[in-house]
């Protein structure tokens, strides 16, 4: 077998379809995220990814919170705004081999994390723990730095990494959104 047919075959069988099928199968499936230099896919669910874990957010220097007492369509919106982990900042973090795809489920509500798609302006591809199932807006791909050991997350939904949006003001400031198409210093957080 060829080098080229191999690892086309090695690929449908992580897709888990049959070689005979994959034509039509790989055109629905989403294109794989972007490589950028010195960030790698993680995939799996071992360490240093699966558990319950706090996404601390870099650039506006605090973890990722769940706003629970938010109400109507900003109710569990993601924000980068704790200084300390406590109930609304821990997340769980799921793999999914079948999709090869991470989601975040909310310590706190037991809810998804979704890439809120159907809003306008700046809440569209806002990140909200509203899901009770997993589905196509609670898919996320990982990105670890080699040199910083920092991630990065990628939305399957909309094929962008997630942003701390550091430039909204009060109770958006540090909304996190999928809505960038490269990795800078707002989509790069810590797990811990």
């Amino acid at each position: 077998m060829r080098r080229g047919s191999f690892i086309f075959a090695l690929l449908c069988a992580l897709a888990g379809t049959s070689v005979l099928s994959a034509p039509a199968a790989l055109a629905a499936a989403p294109p794989p995220p972007p490589q950028p230099t010195d960030w790698t896919v993680v995939l799996g669910s071992g360490p240093p990814a699966a558990g319950v874990r706090s996404l601390y957010f870099t650039a506006a220097g605090r973890y990722t919170s769940a706003e629970m007492a938010y109400t109507g369509d900003k109710h569990a919106m993601l924000r980068a705004r704790a200084s300390v982990v406590g109930p609304w900042e821990r997340f769980t973090i799921l793999w999914d081999g079948r999709t090869v795809s991470y989601s975040l489920q909310s310590a706190q509500n037991g809810k998804y994390v979704s890439t809120e798609l159907g809003y306008a302006g700046d809440k569209h591809a806002m990140l909200r723990a509203r899901a009770n199932a997993i589905g196509s807006a609670e898919r996320y791909a990982l990105f670890r730095n080699s040199q910083t050991g920092r991630y990065a997350l990628w939305s399957k939904a909309n094929l962008r990494y997630v942003s701390t949006e550091l430039g909204y003001t009060a109770g958006s400031h540090a909304m996190l959104r999928a809505r960038a198409t490269r990795i800078g210093p707002s989509e790069q957080f810590i797990l811990s």
